[in-house]
């Protein structure tokens, strides 16, 4: 809804852009589209001379390509777009590596990793350098990385192991650092799609919740709850996320066909509050007034559901 909106998003860069933007941009689509993530723009970086860019281990390009993204793509993406100060970074196999070269090296630039069965290959150098780097006691990363690994054996698995290993020993210690890993039965060419859908709601794990969990949060604690787990994921993510109106809608559902009708009540009034141009909105509250013997507010309240819609 880019075109029909004032809102702003966050920023997904996509490493190897000829190969990946068309699948990454269409699991956003999906996902977003789904509420599982929120609606992001999408930027692929094809390759030029992929080798002098991506190959941490040579005297090549590396830095300057970093320089390149973080100078120049990322300023022009932030002037020419209505963009979030929230990005994250997609990188499949020699790709994969550099996205941690990125971690290391301008840790400040993205809040999100999906590392794909990064190419360690016999290099040895790298995770030696992440260890060092996250052995900082200042460090403040603030940072979700989703590492995947495929199907195959050898020293990429080896490397994923070891540099997994770490960080989940050190993501207990160094702050805000939320790490996950998954090896997948898919080759090293398909791994891919499955690590970009399901490393996305990784990074954004809060920003969805099921009937189930929205009503056993309530249980918990009320909507107080429900409000302190929205304001918790704005803090993380930095930006203001919104108490959806389904989640609202979910509860007052569940508490609507347990008779639970002055906690329904409060529930719905919450939602008319926070979106007063929801027809749907009204129409639950007119249902419940009805369900509660008071038909004059619930014919009330259904008319104006009607003028709205």
């Amino acid at each position: 809804d880019y075109d029909a909106s004032n809102a702003r998003y966050p920023v997904l860069i996509v490493l190897d852009g000829e190969e990946h933007f068309q699948h990454a941009s269409s699991t956003v689509d999906f996902l977003s589209t789904a509420g599982r993530i929120p609606a992001m723009l999408v930027v692929g970086i094809p390759n030029t001379d992929r080798y002098r860019d991506m190959d941490t281990t040579a005297a090549s390009g590396s830095s300057q390509f970093l320089k390149f993204i973080t100078e120049e793509l990322i300023p022009k993406v932030d002037r020419d777009y209505r963009t979030r100060p929230y990005r994250v970074l997609v990188g499949h196999s020699g790709a994969g590596l550099y996205a941690l070269y990125s971690l290391i090296h301008a840790p400040e630039v993205f809040r999100g990793y999906v590392v794909i069965a990064p190419a360690f290959g016999d290099n040895r150098e790298l995770p030696k350098i992440i260890y060092a780097f996250l052995q900082q006691r200042d460090l403040n990363l603030n940072a979700d990385l989703f590492m995947a690994a495929d199907n195959s054996a050898g020293q990429g698995l080896s490397g994923g192991w070891e540099l997994s290993s770490y960080l989940n020993e050190r993501a207990t210690s160094v702050r805000d650092l939320r790490f996950t890993f998954r090896r997948y039965a898919e080759s090293h060419a398909t791994v891919p799609l499955v690590s970009v859908y399901e490393g996305l709601q990784s990074i954004f794990n809060g920003w969805a919740l099921d009937p189930e969990e929205a009503f056993a949060l309530y249980e918990q604690g009320g909507l107080a709850a429900i409000d302190k787990h929205f304001t918790a994921l704005s803090t993380h993510l930095g930006f203001a996320v919104p108490l959806p109106d389904e989640v609202l809608f979910r509860i007052f559902s569940d508490l609507e066909s347990l008779k639970r009708f002055p906690e329904a009540e409060q529930v719905i009034n919450k939602a008319i509050e926070s979106f007063p141009q929801s027809p749907a909105a009204l129409y639950y509250a007119g249902r419940l007034y009805l369900q509660m013997g008071n038909r004059a507010l619930a014919v009330e309240t259904l008319r104006k559901s009607l003028l709205l819609s």
